[in-house]
């Protein structure tokens, strides 16, 4: 079994994102991973992967904005230091928009057996929601 948890990066997907993207760190690569998944069609089920990634570039984008979270992989933290904030306001609101999605409707939410450890993950994603708002 991999690695599974409601932090941001506690599942092999967005670690494999975070890997992908501390190795080529692009604005690009951030954008496409909150795009697969808020252009999703409201009926179309969210598969963990796309998920996983996006929760992962979503992470990025408040670090980018001073609001990074303690479980940043320090390679990316180590990327976004240098970069000031970069975040624009569009990026902001396309995170925003693919965290209502996977809240909403994903297999991520489907995963999460125990009620409380549901309500601890939907706690995760307002907190960093939040951190993206702010």
């Amino acid at each position: 079994m991999g690695t599974w948890g409601v932090g941001s990066f506690d599942n092999d997907d967005a670690l494999d994102w975070a890997d992908d993207f501390a190795n080529a760190p692009s604005l690009d690569l951030i954008g496409e991973a909150l795009s697969a998944v808020s252009e999703m069609d409201e009926d179309e089920y969210l598969e963990v992967t796309e998920s996983g990634a996006a929760i992962a570039a979503a992470e990025v984008v408040a670090a980018l904005n001073g609001k990074p979270s303690a479980d940043l992989p320090d390679d990316i933290a180590a990327w976004v230091k240098p970069q000031g904030t970069l975040a624009s306001p569009e990026l902001v609101s396309l995170a925003l928009s693919a965290l209502k999605r996977i809240d909403r409707m994903s297999e991520f939410d489907d995963n999460w057996i125990e009620d409380s450890t549901r309500q601890e993950w939907h706690k995760a994603l307002s907190e960093l929601s939040s951190r993206l708002a702010s």
